[in-house]
């Protein structure tokens, strides 16, 4: 539904240990990474942006510092290493204007201003990967003829109107099952990635692992081949059926009823690699509860709830990270921490160590994480040499972490 970080020089003293806001001149000579690359060798924490772009500089318990007013969108945009976006916040701009969904590509001019935002984004961050959202489980009323048969009808015939998951009015469900229509969303999602605007497409809505999704994940890629990339939004679910075509798992809404289990989280987390397309990727997004009121230590200012999902994410798995608003909130705004600035570099212990006191921990090349589980108690972690915590800028070898919490660890 709807970090490498790269860093502007305007906040480097507020993020001191970051990594710098502009590749050094070497890397900026150095020809582009190819995508695999990008997905598979970028830095940790690595996080991404779901369609909306990040509110302001958290410094809880102090009011959030507004990011637009110091610096640019693409340089907050290349904080993430995965970005998806619509295809109109991409750029790109389906060729008919009457009824998009019959299109056979984009207009010329869409294209060029496309791949311009994507040619800013990756100077700013070379590893960041763009995705773009293509429609295929509801659309506008106008996005197809009124008489197409590609929309879903109830049995007097009438389009479907869209009422879960969305405030929109006007919006319709698609009958993705039609062979017709998929073709159709698989000719779009090659047409975007022809371009060279975008790495790949993200599918919403994909929570059901059936025949219908499947036929939909297969027919994407036997038009795209092994040119771009696919992720999905399953939610808390695994898409055994459609795993042989999808590359990443859009695991949106955690921390919601619906995806409650932070259990499920991590054996989803460790399924991921082994079972999807390569390269295969993780996209885990928390969720405040929704209703939850603003205030110190609640909602984005709920700390110990970033570094949980944060943490958790790091010790189980290579992909990227989220902490957002949740549902109603259209596009998943939110905010940057402090917590996720420092480079850890490259893993070097393996994902899903579970230690004796019933907490993970994961090696980095510059340093530990630790996550501490709900429902654990609160484990006493030492280090051989004194370390850097994270979370206060506190040094030593020995500190607590209480349970549905976790930390990073700068140091040897």
């Amino acid at each position: 539904m709807r970090r490498s970080v790269i860093l502007a020089a305007t906040i480097l003293a507020a993020t001191a240990g970051c990594r710098s806001a502009r590749p050094p001149a070497a890397a900026a000579e150095a020809p582009p990474l190819d995508l695999a690359a990008r997905v598979e060798q970028h830095g940790f924490p690595s996080l991404f942006q779901a369609w909306s772009p990040i509110d302001g500089f958290n410094h809880a318990p102090e009011p959030a510092t507004p990011l637009a007013a110091q610096e640019s969108p693409i340089q907050s945009m290349a904080r993430h290493d995965l970005v998806f976006l619509s295809l109109g916040q991409c750029g790109l701009v389906l060729d008919d204007r009457e009824h998009p969904g019959l299109s056979d590509g984009f207009t010329p001019e869409s294209i060029a201003r496309a791949r311009a935002l994507k040619a800013r984004l990756l100077a700013a961050n070379p590893h960041a990967v763009l995705l773009a959202e293509v429609r295929y489980h509801d659309a506008p009323g106008s996005y197809l003829p009124e008489d197409s048969a590609w929309w879903l009808r109830d049995r007097e015939g009438r389009r479907v109107p869209k009422t879960r998951g969305t405030s929109l009015q006007g919006f319709y469900l698609l009958n993705f099952a039609e062979s017709g229509w998929q073709e159709q969303v698989a000719r779009l999602c090659a047409a975007a990635v022809a371009t060279g605007a975008v790495d790949g497409c993200m599918l919403d809505w994909f929570s059901q692992d059936d025949n219908a999704h499947a036929a939909l994940a297969r027919t994407i890629r036997g038009k795209l081949g092994d040119r771009g990339l696919l992720i999905v939004n399953v939610n808390g679910h695994l898409p055994k059926l459609s795993a042989p075509y999808v590359n990443g798992l859009y695991m949106e809404g955690f921390g919601a009823p619906f995806f409650s289990d932070w259990r499920e989280a991590v054996a989803n987390l460790l399924w991921a690699p082994s079972h999807l397309r390569a390269p295969a990727f993780t996209a885990l997004e928390l969720w405040y509860p929704a209703g939850t009121p603003p205030g110190p230590g609640s909602g984005r200012n709920d700390l110990a709830r970033m570094r949980l999902v944060t943490t958790l994410a790091l010790c189980n798995s290579n992909g990227y990270v989220l902490y957002s608003d949740p549902y109603p909130a259209p596009g998943h705004p939110h905010d940057w921490y402090p917590f996720w600035a420092p480079d850890l570099g490259r893993p070097v212990g393996i994902a899903g160590r579970v230690e004796a006191n019933g907490a993970y921990s994961r090696k980095f090349e510059h340093g530990t994480v630790w996550f501490n589980p709900p429902g654990n108690q609160a484990i006493a972690v030492e280090f051989a040499a004194p370390v850097r915590r994270q979370s206060s800028g506190e040094e030593g070898r020995r500190f607590a972490i209480p349970a549905g919490d976790g930390d990073i660890f700068i140091g040897p």
